[in-house]
């Protein structure tokens, strides 16, 4: 709770304006970045969920309200799908409950569903942003917004961006033999992404990047450490799927969701592995 605290504060206030980044617009909390802050809270919301009851109910809906709220104050689509995915296995291995909490889920959805249309945010322009990096990329001219001379500062669609990435890296994979099977070594990504990197990201806002991640979980996995690796970890994730336990596998789904658009951090294994353990025991 004093993270998703300290997240609302920071939006709707600047108590952490020693950052370059305004939190405002992003909040962070005590994370650092909207993407690990939302993938922590995408694990835990849906077993605060399930600790919801009659008894104290108003309590828990106001628990639920300030954790939502510093989610969806992160503005991460990733972390928000991934909140999504969870909620989705929650429901489906609790529908024999389902009509008993109905009125408990209508308050939960009304509370979310109040929160996004309240504060839009920076989903606002994303729309806008996506149509204009798609302009500039088919005319290939340098566009206005990584000109350091521009009056103003726009940041690129992060979806263009990362398509880049992606596309870059599984060249990266594909490239040879070693690559895909062991991988180019760990923290790697930085060095030998450089020569795959496409033409199209240098009419993005991060023109002048050095990228030292796909942003992507999975092909990160497999470009520094190979296939094998890759395997392994989806392997976990088809255990997890199997175990159908309803407390833990809605957050770890979670996880693996926002991964696809991200990457683990310290709290997120710590949780991660908190809840393997615990599946295990269940098992």
């Amino acid at each position: 709770m004093p993270v998703c605290v300290y997240a609302i504060l920071q939006h709707f206030s600047q108590i952490t304006n020693i950052y370059k980044t305004d939190p405002s617009i992003r909040v962070f909390s005590t994370f650092g970045q909207p993407n690990w802050l939302a993938a922590y809270i995408g694990m835990l919301l849906p077993i605060i969920i399930l600790k919801i009851d009659r008894t104290r109910l108003y309590l828990w809906l106001l628990i639920y309200a300030v954790a939502f709220s510093a989610l969806w104050f992160t503005y991460s689509v990733s972390g928000l799908l991934g909140f999504l995915a969870g909620i989705a296995c929650l429901l489906i291995f609790t529908k024999n409950e389902l009509k008993k909490n109905l009125k408990i889920y209508f308050a939960l959805a009304f509370i979310s569903t109040a929160i996004a249309i309240l504060n839009p945010g920076i989903f606002e322009g994303k729309i806008l942003d996506t149509i204009t990096d798609l302009k500039e990329i088919i005319t290939l001219n340098k566009p206005v917004l990584a000109d350091s001379s521009a009056p103003a500062y726009k940041i690129s669609d992060t979806g263009t961006i990362r398509s880049g990435l992606w596309n870059g890296t599984l060249n990266l994979v594909f490239s040879n033999y070693k690559v895909f099977l062991i991988g180019t070594g760990p923290q790697t990504f930085p060095y030998e992404f450089q020569k795959f990197r496409p033409q199209n990201m240098n009419y993005s806002s991060e023109w002048d990047f050095v990228f030292n991640k796909p942003h992507n979980y999975y092909l990160e996995l497999w470009s520094d450490t190979g296939i094998f690796s890759l395997l392994v970890y989806l392997a976990i994730l088809v255990f997890i799927i199997k175990s159908k336990n309803y407390i833990y596998t809605p957050g770890l789904l979670a996880l693996y969701v926002s991964n696809i658009f991200g990457w683990p951090t310290v709290a997120t294994s710590v949780l991660f592995f908190i809840f393997i353990a615990r599946l295990q025991k269940t098992q």
